[in-house]
């Protein structure tokens, strides 16, 4: 992984699998510690990644609000919160990355990857900018979506209604087929993708294997209809969707915060030093694809 631990691991019962599986990709140390006691844990240990391994209801009372507090306190590069979810529950904490309680432990760790890159990328640029750390929250900078673009590739029926949600949150770059998909991704600064129907399987399954093994490309969100077999792991942030077009609503948003927040990065460490702008200020002039 990227900046190797330390892990903090929230759970009310000891998550031996998941612990497992972070000892094995390589994260160390790793503390399982009670949603009570969390907020003792991150301000002693300074995590570089919060796992809340619990998909149930968030702690009502003093015991959520400080472990809310705890996240969002303290300084430097932002720290990663990855929350299991179920279907009918809600991630409650601030920016949490969603992780389906469905979805197995090397999942989890293919998406914690993932955001530790994301996490790299910003302690340079607070580096290079010299930034204090004092004073900084450690969730995601404010205002990412607001220049956020999607890449929407489909011809189905239902790619206007997709197109349309889309566009009212955020911009928008359509694509009718993979080969004008391939131009924009070259071409533009895209934040993340949406896979809509009309496309075979087999199109699917290669252009998700070119997203995969392209280190551009494949720490985007990557939104799919449909059912392309593909190993999620090559893809961290793959969500098979289903149903409702809105594929920008809550939590979904945090993962394409997190991709803008890349892409901001990398911007930031193209630009000269003299004109580098802070990665929490808002994007706001020529963009530069990153390399």
């Amino acid at each position: 992984m990227a900046a190797l631990g330390p892990v903090v691991v929230v759970a009310e019962q000891p998550s031996a699998a998941l612990v497992e599986a972070l000892g094995k990709a390589g994260a160390f140390p790793v503390i399982e510690t009670t949603f009570a006691d969390a907020p003792t844990a991150i301000a002693e240990i300074q995590p570089a990644a919060l796992i809340l391994a619990d998909a149930g209801p968030w702690p009502a009372g003093q015991t959520g609000a400080a472990l809310i507090k705890a996240i969002e306190a303290g300084g430097g590069p932002f720290m990663p919160v990855l929350a299991r979810v179920s279907a009918d529950t809600e991630v409650a904490a601030p920016h949490a990355l969603p992780v389906g309680i469905e979805e197995p432990a090397a999942q989890l760790v293919a998406r914690l990857r993932s955001a530790l890159r994301v996490r790299a990328l910003h302690a340079t640029v607070l580096r290079r900018t010299g930034t204090p750390e004092h004073g900084k929250t450690r969730t995601l900078p404010s205002g990412l979506l607001d220049h956020a673009t999607i890449l929407c590739m489909g011809r189905g029926r239902s790619y206007p209604a997709l197109t349309t949600a889309i566009g009212e949150r955020v911009g928008l770059v359509g694509a009718l087929s993979v080969e004008t998909a391939a131009r924009s991704l070259n071409a533009r600064d895209i934040d993340g993708i949406v896979i809509g129907d009309g496309f075979s399987p087999r199109v699917v399954e290669a252009l998700l294997t070119v997203l995969a093994e392209d280190a551009r490309f494949r720490d985007l969100p990557v939104g799919m209809f449909g059912s392309a077999a593909f190993d999620e792991t090559r893809l961290p942030n793959l969500i098979r969707l289903r149903g409702s077009p809105d594929w920008l609503a809550p939590p979904n948003g945090s993962r394409l915060s997190c991709g803008a927040l890349k892409k901001d990065s990398f911007l930031n460490l193209r630009a000269p030093p003299a004109t580098s702008w802070c990665c929490d200020a808002v994007l706001d002039g020529a963009r530069i694809s990153p390399p």
